[in-house]
């Protein structure tokens, strides 16, 4: 699968493993309170504290960690990783939580699209530790997820590229291998992808007053086109 351009920002090749997408898009009755409604999601999600509230407590939880000191500590900016706390237990290279660094922010690169917001998220060895160089993850370090959101007049659309998603192996512990390869067979099999949709859809969490397109074929029964 080729990379996704938006301009400047690119969603990363998928060279081995399922990719997985997901989009979901609101329609607000003015562009007014779609503006609006842009920037309420613009805001959650930079602050990844607030997804396993969003997602309705469901899967993982995250946790943003700085590496240099910041004056936003619950906004997350380019080198930041995330601990992910994934049900049962996490891998010793972690020190006990799945690690993804923060790899690309992207404002306002959609031509399309009259505002954009994206995010790149891979998976990193552990900070914490800096001789330690395997991937602190259940997936390879060449795995990613990228967010992007877009607001096209009256709509707002959120849409998730999880990307080379291999069960990572490669590392010394056995523990950690059997976790690994535990963790990832669940994500492929469709975990993961159901944490992402509750995620998307927490993001774009309904309000009154709009109307929700989960697939193209809901946008063609609403707006009277035939479906292809």
């Amino acid at each position: 699968m080729k990379k996704i351009h938006a301009g400047s920002f690119t969603v990363p090749e998928n060279i081995e493993g399922k990719p997985v997408d997901n989009e979901k898009r609101v329609k607000k009755k003015s562009v007014e309170e779609a503006v609006h409604f842009f920037h309420l999601v613009h805001t959650r999600l930079q602050n990844p504290n607030t997804w396993y509230d969003l997602s309705g407590e469901k899967g993982a939880s995250f946790t943003i960690k700085k590496r240099v000191s910041s004056s936003l500590p619950n906004i997350i900016e380019v080198r930041d990783f995330l601990q992910v706390d994934i049900p049962g237990p996490g891998p010793k290279n972690g020190d006990g939580f799945d690690l993804v660094e923060v790899t690309e922010i992207g404002e306002d690169f959609d031509e399309t699209s009259d505002e954009s917001f994206g995010i790149t998220l891979k998976a990193c060895a552990n900070p914490a530790h800096p001789q330690m160089k395997e991937t602190a993850h259940f997936f390879k370090g060449m795995a990613t997820s990228t967010f992007i959101i877009k607001r096209k007049g009256q709509e707002v659309l959120c849409e998730y590229f999880g990307r080379n998603e291999v069960p990572n192996l490669q590392v010394d512990k056995l523990t950690d291998k059997i976790r690994n390869a535990a963790a990832s067979f669940a994500a492929i099999a469709g975990v993961s992808e159901y944490q992402w949709s509750s995620l998307v859809d927490g993001l774009l969490k309904e309000q009154e007053n709009q109307i929700t397109y989960t697939d193209q074929a809901d946008k063609a029964n609403d707006t009277g086109l035939a479906s292809m």
